[in-house]
């Protein structure tokens, strides 16, 4: 499924908006132009208002990062006393692939042939939050989608009613072809200096978790079966039977040597999406690598275990702070992006302000 529109109403300060991606061609990337407070920002928040990525939620617990509440919708000017709805209306088109997983889901799910030639292009899916004297009511969302279905035995097939369990299973799982929603309100990012993947210190920013998940979606494109918590963080914190946790055994054994591995195999995959859409954009040949190493904060049972991202260049490593900001956006960039089709479904829509 891809979006081909969006409709937004009494959004904030936009009254009434259509944002089309439904271009010639096949163009993936669309820009919004225009003076400063004119309302870009607002655009693309009403946007992900539609379909907040959840994976994203530790983002939103800083000043960069801030979550649009209920109360921010209201447009300003009717503040005092707003009776009525917000509106964001997405059109979605249907891929054949999209038609085919939907044929399987009644069959699997509900042993139900479903017509796809009733399934219309674009289905259009309205988020409406309702608001009583500029109090937030509630909110629903209303489907166009037409759902035709009979029995295996059945000759004609029958209109599938809105309020049928099976309608709203059948929704829930159209839901999850909908491509997510990735909003980005700065790529200012100070790229931490450590990334902890196992109990991770109160002091530690909200993102932390966000970063993991990226280093899952780089060994999920590995291919190679590679996760967190059983190729990292267990081989390390492993121990025999009756013993204490030991830096020096641990030293000695396989599993470091397994670790060791697996950062060996994630710095390779970063390293070539990083440098190698580098060097095709400006024509250069960056021969620098990403090097990832592994540590553990303290002497415990248990250690946190963490890991730290640098730039080797030659002989001298570097680490991701200490490079040009220039870079860091560049690094940031890609680390969030290319990596993400890793997490499966239909693609994501990225929202970038003020991107350069």
């Amino acid at each position: 499924m891809r979006f081909t529109k969006f409709r937004i109403k009494n959004y904030k300060g936009i009254k009434d908006a259509e944002v089309s991606l439904n271009q010639l061609g096949q163009g993936k990337v669309f820009t919004l132009v225009g003076l400063n407070e004119c309302g870009k920002t607002t655009v693309l928040e009403a946007i992900n208002s539609f379909s907040p990525d959840p994976s994203a939620e530790p983002l939103y617990q800083n000043d960069v990062f801030r979550k649009v509440e209920h109360r921010d919708l209201v447009p300003k000017h009717r503040k005092d006393n707003f009776t009525g709805k917000v509106v964001i209306e997405a059109l979605i088109d249907f891929s054949d692939d999209d038609l085919e997983a939907i044929e399987h889901f009644f069959a699997e799910e509900h042993a139900l042939d479903v017509d796809v030639s009733k399934i219309k292009s674009p289905l259009s899916v309205k988020k409406e939050f309702n608001f009583q004297q500029s109090d937030y009511t509630g909110q629903k969302s209303i489907w166009s989608i037409e759902l035709w279905t009979k029995t295996k035995r059945a000759k004609k097939f029958k209109y599938l009613s809105s309020k049928d369990e099976v309608w709203q299973s059948a929704v829930n799982f159209i839901r999850s072809l909908i491509p997510t929603i990735c909003y980005f309100p700065t790529f200012l990012f100070e790229f931490p200096s450590r990334v902890y993947l196992s109990h991770e210190p109160e002091q530690l920013e909200p993102q932390n978790s966000y970063y993991k998940q990226i280093v899952q979606d780089v060994l999920d494109s590995l291919d190679r079966g590679l996760n967190i918590e059983e190729h990292i963080v267990n081989r390390v914190e492993k121990i025999e039977e009756g013993e204490a946790w030991n830096i020096f055994k641990f030293w000695k054994s396989d599993r470091k040597e397994q670790v060791d591995a697996v950062m060996s195999h994630l710095g390779n995959q970063i390293t070539k999406s990083v440098f190698a859409r580098w060097n095709e954009i400006f024509g250069s040949k960056f021969t620098k690598n990403i090097k990832i190493d592994w540590g553990i904060d303290g002497d415990e049972k248990e250690p946190p275990v963490y890991l730290s991202f640098s730039v080797q260049d030659g002989t001298s490593t570097y680490s991701i702070a200490e490079r040009s900001l220039g870079f860091r956006w560049f690094f940031c960039f890609l680390l969030f992006t290319q990596f993400r089709k890793s997490r499966g479904g239909s693609g994501t829509l990225f929202l970038l302000d003020e991107p350069a």
